[in-house]
């Protein structure tokens, strides 16, 4: 899945995510049945719960030991710092550090109002020691600064949606439940149609690597997956503000079919590979 992935300069973001398509993938009953046929043949998984697959597990092994999700600095600074964004977007805040100020006051008073759960974000911030806060915020405002001054908002016809929920599927016959996710959405005009598809950014951890253009893909057919009509992507980047390095990838039927047997190929080979050499 190496070819179709382009890389482009971290200056051309905005202009690329904002760019019309020349091309459009319409998802009709024929390309959904035929993506998940593709994906039947994934190997079965030996325990109960479904494998996921998402940007993490390609990255780091389909068989990572999971643990009981627990909050942590590094695992707050995505919400809050979106969260953050859209304030700098919308005019609420006039730096990302206010912005992330403004939201962890917010949170402090979803915790105070009592009806929070056990777990919450908000309660892991309430009884967070003092440093732990501390560098929760510093995080979340790093992580929020960087796509604040990342991308030109201005170069948007409409705001785009910043940190929208995942798509999830859940395809219970081969035990996998796909998840893709991007960190801002923008609707784009469509050659030839009336009607707009999407263009999405991913924010990636380190450097482009041979996983790169499976985790993008594998996001899209997610995408596709979860919509079952109307149109797929348009294109999906993928950019690593750590290594100041971007790839854009046009988004065809080819593709979704290629991350499908991306995805059936990765669980044969950790199939096979004992769980010692996965995570040595």
């Amino acid at each position: 899945m190496s070819r179709p992935l382009q890389r482009i300069r971290p200056a051309d973001l905005s202009s690329i995510l904002a760019a019309p398509s020349a091309a459009f993938l319409k998802i009709d009953r024929f390309l959904h049945a035929g993506l998940l046929k593709v994906l039947s043949d994934a190997s079965p998984n030996e325990g109960q719960e479904l494998r996921r697959i998402d940007a993490f597990t390609l990255n780091n092994g389909l068989s990572t030991e999971t643990t009981k999700f627990a909050w942590t600095p590094q695992l707050t600074k995505r919400t809050i710092g979106l969260a953050a964004v859209r304030s700098c977007v919308w005019g609420l805040a006039k730096t990302p550090a206010e912005a992330v100020a403004l939201e962890v006051a917010r949170i402090d008073r979803r915790a105070a109002d009592g009806r929070e759960q056990t777990g919450s974000l908000a309660l892991y911030l309430a009884n967070a020691p003092r440093g732990v806060r501390g560098t929760a915020m510093a995080l979340a405002t790093t992580y929020a600064t960087d796509l604040w001054c990342g991308l030109k908002w201005n170069e948007f016809a409409l705001h785009p949606t910043i940190g929208a929920q995942d798509d999830v599927y859940a395809f219970r016959a081969a035990g996998l439940l796909l998840r893709g996710r991007a960190e801002v959405k923008t609707q784009v005009a469509v050659t030839g149609e009336t009607g707009t598809a999407e263009s999405r950014l991913l924010i990636l951890p380190g450097s482009i690597n041979q996983s790169t253009a499976l985790v993008l893909g594998s996001s899209a057919l997610a995408a596709v997956l979860c919509a079952k009509e109307g149109l797929a992507p348009a294109r999906m980047v993928g950019w690593f503000p750590s290594s100041g390095q971007a790839v854009v990838l046009p988004i065809d039927r080819s593709i979704l079919t290629r991350a499908a047997l991306g995805i059936v190929r990765r669980t044969h080979v950790e199939a096979s590979t004992p769980l010692s050499a996965q995570v040595a």
